[in-house]
């Protein structure tokens, strides 16, 4: 949008520069006359703008306006009005400059031009210094209006005052041109100019390599300061015993090391696919929580550390690159700035945990340096070899995998345990969203397990697992109560889509073949708010509900009424 803008801003002033011109057209073909009798004069300033505009500049990232060097020595020597035509060399420039970037420039630069040479005419002929300060101060004014201002939005200080300062040492140089006897004394006053440009740029060059080597030696020392806390780091975890605390130091100390006032600390549950939030830095209670209910899946964040965002090893990810909703991300409180490489509130910048095969365990997500600028590669490798010492660390404890693994999950089948579930359920209530409590108990489990044996009966549990987790939905909390009895949690539906949910669910099992059985299920169905308002009310409901639907022949849904007759949803023929 920005770009757009600029382009229709350069079109308008260079439409009213081209009527303003057309007004002068008399006084305009006449200097372009003199310049055709004058060909060697012409063609020494037309070869000086291109030369000029086309300067090899190594002075640092920003460069200054050097075709004034040839448009100035245009104006004195033949006339303004010719020499506002001499941008048009741009078009010819090289280096990866777009048609669209050139006419924006071109067209800046005509009307800046055009307006030094309309107010250097009101300074009297017989005043040769003032009208060269004049036509110089004016034409910088206005391209820093033009360009700076209103262009790009915002002033660099540091180019601005030089380029003031070149500006007033070329006064003396044009001085000597306009009281030059001849055309040929004029073209060899020329190198006057020159010489102050390539005096000023070599200046301008010793200064930024002063200040890279200075920034160089800045970078070293933050260096060591940064594996002195590394280090410290490292201690603090090994003599620590308690996970949490471990973890809840970890983004404390990658935050206040780094320098950023975010941070957050995410493993991987690949069982069921989900990123578990473990820890974090500057995020309130209510924010954290927000985020940990709201977890992408795996699959999810891996999807979003795309090749053209990589950094080193890690991703960052810039505002607007890609969708995000505010439930899962956490946008910090930021000032407006519009400082070049500034940091924006939706920048992402992830970095791998990875254990010693390779493979990525979690990631560490920092958010808003304190500096507002986005990180340096240096930086981002420096927070790398934190990062590779926290994978290691866990790897080595193997706390990560007790704590967020197999204290929550079954060992048989890999979902939930009854203690992780009723953790999920407990949640679930608090956040004050309808949902459904849903208990499944497989019909005749026992005769199978005295009729086939135990191994059977758990491969049997394995695959009703594997059933469930594709029949029901990715939101969906599914767990192993205990024995053959199965808990679910239906997020955000009504006893209504609970019922279509399930009967689904209750066809797929009865037309499955399990090791060559047929099975079935008995399922009991509780809803909150309506039938209990905590966790152990809608689990006793459900349960009562599945009782019911076992004494009415099993192979079927009940959802609990507080009434005697409760609604079925009864076996179909298909």
């Amino acid at each position: 949008m920005r770009e757009r803008y600029r382009i229709f801003l350069s079109a308008g002033l260079l439409v009213l520069a081209v009527w303003w011109l057309h007004l002068d057209h008399l006084n305009f073909l006449g200097e372009i006359r003199f310049a055709l009798a004058r060909p060697w004069l012409a063609a020494a300033v037309v070869l000086l703008t291109y030369a000029m505009d086309n300067l090899e500049w190594r002075a640092g990232p920003s460069r200054m306006v050097t075709n004034v060097v040839g448009v100035a020595a245009g104006t004195f020597t033949i006339g303004w009005r010719f020499a506002t035509l001499l941008p048009l060399l741009i078009f010819l420039r090289r280096g990866s400059y777009s048609w669209g970037d050139k006419f924006r420039i071109f067209s800046n630069y005509f009307f800046a031009y055009y307006m030094a040479g309309v107010i250097m005419d009101f300074v009297p002929v017989e005043m040769k210094l003032l009208r060269i300060f004049t036509y110089l101060a004016v034409f910088r004014i206005v391209n820093w209006l033009v360009v700076d201002l209103i262009g790009h939005g915002r002033l660099l200080e540091g180019l601005f005052t030089m380029e003031t300062l070149f500006f007033i040492s070329l006064v003396p140089s044009y001085y000597a041109i306009v009281n030059a006897s001849s055309d040929w004394h004029k073209i060899f006053f020329f190198t006057l100019p020159l010489i102050t440009l390539l005096a000023v740029r070599e200046l301008l060059r010793a200064q930024y390599i002063a200040r890279m080597e200075k920034l160089a030696r800045k970078r070293v020392e933050n260096v060591n300061t940064d594996l002195e806390k590394i280090l410290e780091m490292m201690k603090f975890i090994r003599c620590t015993q308690e996970p949490e605390k471990v973890l809840q130091k970890i983004a404390s100390m990658l935050a206040t090391t780094f320098g950023f006032r975010y941070a957050l600390v995410n493993l991987f549950d690949r069982v069921s696919n989900r990123v578990e939030r473990v820890a974090c830095y500057g995020i309130d209670e209510e924010d954290f929580k927000r985020l940990k209910e709201n977890a992408p899946s795996v699959t999810e964040t891996l999807s979003l550390m795309k090749p053209e965002y990589r950094v080193s090893n890690s991703f960052f990810i810039p505002e607007g690159a890609v969708p995000l909703s505010e439930e899962t991300v956490f946008y910090g409180y930021y000032e407006e700035t519009s400082e070049e490489n500034a940091w924006h509130p939706a920048d992402m910048f992830l970095i791998p945990i990875n254990d010693s095969s390779g493979e990525m365990i979690g990631y560490i997500s920092l958010d808003s340096p304190i500096g507002g600028k986005r990180p340096r590669i240096e930086e981002i490798k420096m927070i790398e070899v934190a990062a590779e010492v926290i994978g290691r660390i866990l790897e080595d404890a193997m706390e990560y995998i007790q704590i967020f693994q197999r204290a929550q999950r079954d060992s048989l089948t890999g979902l939930l345990n009854h203690s992780a579930f009723y953790n999920h359920l407990e949640k679930a209530v608090r956040s004050g969203i309808p949902f459904s409590v849903v208990m499944i108990d497989l019909d005749n489990f026992k005769e199978i397990n005295d009729s086939f044996g135990h191994l059977v009966g758990d491969e049997i549990l394995r695959r009703l697992s594997t059933l469930l987790k594709e029949k029901l939905r990715e939101s969906d909390v599914i767990a192993r109560y205990g024995g053959d009895e199965f808990a679910v949690i239906l997020t955000g539906v009504t006893s209504e889509k609970a019922l279509e949910i399930l009967e689904r669910v209750r066809y797929a099992v009865e037309g499955s073949n399990f090791l060559g059985l047929k099975l079935s299920v008995s399922i009991g169905v509780s809803c909150y708010p309506e039938d209990g308002e905590t966790a152990e009310t809608l689990v006793e409901k459900a349960d009562t509900a599945l009782y019911r639907s076992k004494s009415k022949g099993k192979n079927r849904i009940t959802v609990f009424k507080e009434e005697e007759e409760a609604h079925e949803g009864d076996r179909k023929d298909r």
